[in-house]
């Protein structure tokens, strides 16, 4: 499609036809004709490359800074139109776009966000990094609605495998933890599973010790909610030991131990649960959780 008006121009009242067929309101086509005038002014004003690009920078800037949504989608929709004028400009602009983005309220965002992302559907391998800053802007103003499930799939829609641009062992294993933790949330451990699984695959390679962390904890709360309690338990258990170098505060240790108790209590008899009520009944801390006269009697066979 194009920016330009097509040749018949808009009608008085039935808004106008943009080229190719498409129907648009008399205020939309008003507002396309508006930035596609002010886009090729930019264009026209200097041959110079580095100072048009200073010019649609401060648009974006002018755009964001005044909450022109609107606006700011009929810029996109210019920049990434099937024959535009502007497609030398198209990756620099999204790129000003995407780092801007932030600046705006929730709302706002989610409703740019979630054009621009509908407008790089097809075309995503031509603007991978854009289409990356904004679904993480778009997945945070998700998880801020409680919307964990299309958060999570917002982040697992970013190519991270077999891209353009490399991504390293680190920025794979987060984002994959990421989406696991976000499915954990809505209750999915299926899909929770399928990512917590790629991300094992990365996380040899990895020294960060709060993502390894988060990736032994997001197993164990996997195997939690299939119901494997007795292993669920082993690694809950086994996480509550650890200090991790003082990086973890005692609290969150202490609710690992929680949960340990917790998949221990439901876990079925037998030796291996026998094993971890004696291993966890040596722990000092158990007598300040509330389920300690449950796993007491349990391990004494009361």
């Amino acid at each position: 499609l194009s920016c330009a008006l097509g040749a018949a121009g808009p009608s008085r009242h039935c808004g106008g036809a943009w080229p190719g067929g498409h129907w648009r309101p008399p205020g939309v086509l008003a507002r396309a004709m508006a930035m596609h005038q002010t886009l090729s002014g930019i264009v026209g004003s200097t041959a110079d490359a580095s100072q048009r690009m200073d010019k649609f920078t401060e648009l974006v800037k002018t755009l964001v800074g005044t909450h022109s949504v609107p606006q700011l989608k009929e810029l996109v929709d210019c920049m990434l139109a099937e024959e535009s004028n502007f497609g030398l400009f198209a990756r620099p602009v999204l790129q000003q776009v995407a780092d801007q983005m932030d600046k705006l309220k929730n709302s706002e965002l989610k409703e740019l966000a979630v054009h621009t992302l509908d407008k790089l559907r097809g075309r995503v391998v031509s603007f991978e990094e854009e289409d990356f800053l904004i679904r993480e802007l778009l997945s945070e103003v998700l998880q801020a609605e409680g919307d964990w499930s299309e958060a999570a799939k917002c982040l697992a829609a970013i190519n991270l495998e077999t891209g353009t641009r490399c991504r390293t062992p680190l920025q794979k294993g987060e984002k994959y933890v990421k989406i696991a933790e976000l499915y954990l949330e809505d209750e999915d451990a299926v899909a929770a599973d399928t990512f917590c699984t790629r991300a094992a695959m990365v996380m040899h390679e990895v020294q960060d010790v709060p993502l390894q962390l988060r990736f032994r904890v997001c197993h164990a709360r996997i195997l939690d909610s299939k119901r494997k309690f007795l292993e669920a338990a082993s690694k809950y258990c086994d996480l509550s030991q650890e200090t991790f170098g003082g990086q973890i505060c005692e609290a969150d240790l202490l609710h690992l131990l929680k949960c340990s108790v917790t998949c221990a209590i439901l876990a079925p008899a037998g030796p291996q649960r026998s094993r971890i009520l004696a291993l966890l009944c040596k722990d000092d801390r158990i007598r300040s959780l509330e389920h300690y006269e449950i796993l007491q009697k349990m391990f004494l066979e009361r």
